[in-house]
């Protein structure tokens, strides 16, 4: 959220607590008067005194979000202009339906420098939507919604790792160590 957002917000919300205080002003004073006119008038206190059953007692439970990530299988000969893909599983394991984020993201290592990581919509790794991607020179895309998983459901995706075409010589041999954090949050 940029700071003109967050300024806009926080006038909007300004504004909604003076008009709901203004209103429970208002809702109060019509209140008064009207206990202090059928006060006045004996013959209507049984209006203002009739019983009501009382309302049974509710019990409200929370909902748990909880969720699970496969791992992906281990990403091996990459070569400049060649795309390794891997599938892995969200799998939603509590009672409630949940947005799975990227969290956090870090790649270390000389391919790192060279290396596109995207994560698609296409469960199979066949063309897909990119819902999430980190390349060089965008170091990161922290709290992307990168999928919504029903509650008891699963979803697979699929992690991509290309190296640029143009990538020098002396990356060969190299490696990379990707770490991508998935959180789930109820939407």
């Amino acid at each position: 959220m940029t700071a003109q957002q967050s300024r806009k917000a926080l006038r909007r919300a300004e504004r909604r607590r003076r008009l709901s205080r203004s209103l429970l002003l208002t809702a109060g004073a019509v209140i008064a008067a009207t206990v202090i006119a059928l006060g006045g008038v004996g013959g209507t206190y049984a209006l203002w005194s009739k019983a009501s059953p009382a309302m049974s007692t509710t019990t409200l439970t929370a909902g748990t979000a909880s969720m699970s990530v496969s791992q992906p299988d281990a990403f091996s000969l990459l070569a400049p202009g060649r795309t390794v893909s891997r599938p892995f599983t969200i799998t939603n394991t509590g009672d409630t339906d949940v947005q799975a984020q990227v969290s956090t993201a870090g790649f270390s290592g000389t391919l790192a420098t060279v290396a596109t990581v995207q994560i698609t919509d296409s469960p199979t790794c066949g063309a897909g939507n990119v819902v999430w991607s980190r390349t060089p020179s965008t170091r990161s895309n922290d709290g992307t919604v990168i999928a919504t998983v029903r509650k008891g459901q699963s979803k697979t995706l699929c992690m991509n790792i290309a190296i640029d075409s143009a990538a020098p010589a002396s990356t060969e041999g190299t490696t990379m160590t990707n770490s991508l954090s998935i959180v789930g949050v109820q939407p």
